[in-house]
């Protein structure tokens, strides 16, 4: 970061009194946007800070192509993309669930048509739950977040490239807000999802761009502070029955949590869900993972 400093007398009627001050004059990065720790990326407005909305951070990836000299591939910036959505705090009572693939080895890129277009309506179908008229652009296709219909739909959008990448991302509403301040995610749901929407995922570098090698994958879980994973209430569970099962003591106060790896060929998706909710487990101090997952793995399996 650059900084330059200067300091300036401002008179006064007193000689002997003259005060002085420091002007600090910091560079535009030449990396924006800028995440502020645990509430998100914030512009200036006026006299005044207010949180970055989409087109705010459109904008600022333009400025940071524009000073590097050349764009950001595809999954670069997916991962951007996830990472500053993930990091938002938002009062909405949901988490936000962010899934991103990726050939691990790039491919030829594909000429975009009408049959990569009616296969992508289907899978935001399949993600979403809705199919609203693509934007369809030499390189991709996307639909992208409603914000004048806010609410579930402020995060809900689906981006492919013509090389095989592709985000997802939307309101987990598995999720309900507690009167003792804890937001409780049902994990059964949360498998269900991740499963759902992988899957889905799955078939955009797959089938539509014939990718037939290892995938890169970035799961995100954001809107996070003050969650906690919670069990159904099944007769599956007896087993934790002389456990206690009451809310951690401290609340989570990490706004995010985040997955990534490689995605082999033929690898079962719910092997790849048992592995990384572990950590997920570990960060909002779930103390029954071990002895439950292979039921939970059940119950999200039917």
């Amino acid at each position: 970061m650059s900084l330059e400093t200067r300091l300036v007398s401002l008179p006064h009627r007193d000689e002997d009194e003259d005060k002085q001050v420091m002007i600090v004059r910091v560079r535009r990065g030449a990396n924006p946007p800028y995440v502020l720790r645990d509430r998100g990326v914030f512009v200036r407005n006026d006299e005044h800070d207010r949180p970055a909305r989409r087109a705010d951070l459109d904008a600022l990836y333009t400025i940071r192509t524009g000073m590097m000299g050349e764009p950001p591939s595809p999954w670069t910036q997916v991962i951007n993309d996830i990472n500053l959505t993930a990091n938002q705090s938002l009062p909405e009572p949901w988490p936000i669930l962010l899934v991103g693939l990726s050939p691990a080895f790039p491919p030829p890129r594909i000429r975009l048509g009408s049959y990569q277009d009616s296969e992508f309506r289907n899978l935001c179908q399949e993600i979403l739950g809705y199919s609203p008229p693509p934007i369809l652009d030499r390189h991709w296709v996307s639909v992208p977040a409603d914000e004048e219909r806010g609410g579930e739909y402020r995060f809900s959008v689906v981006q492919a490239y013509d090389e095989g990448t592709i985000l997802a991302k939307r309101f987990f509403r598995g999720a309900e807000q507690r009167a003792e301040g804890f937001r409780q995610i049902g994990i059964v749901a949360l498998w269900r999802d991740l499963r759902k929407m992988l899957t889905s995922a799955t078939r955009w570098p797959r089938d539509v761009c014939g990718v037939g090698g290892a995938l890169s994958y970035w799961i995100a879980l954001g809107n996070l502070t003050g969650s906690a994973l919670v069990l159904p209430r099944s007769e599956s569970f007896e087993l934790l029955s002389g456990q206690d099962q009451s809310p951690p003591a401290h609340p989570n106060r990490l706004q995010m949590w985040t997955a990534r790896g490689e995605w082999d060929v033929g690898a079962k998706v719910d092997d790849l869900i048992e592995d990384e909710l572990f950590g997920l487990a570990r960060q909002l101090q779930f103390g029954w993972w071990e002895e439950s997952r292979a039921v939970i793995r059940l119950l999200a399996e039917r």
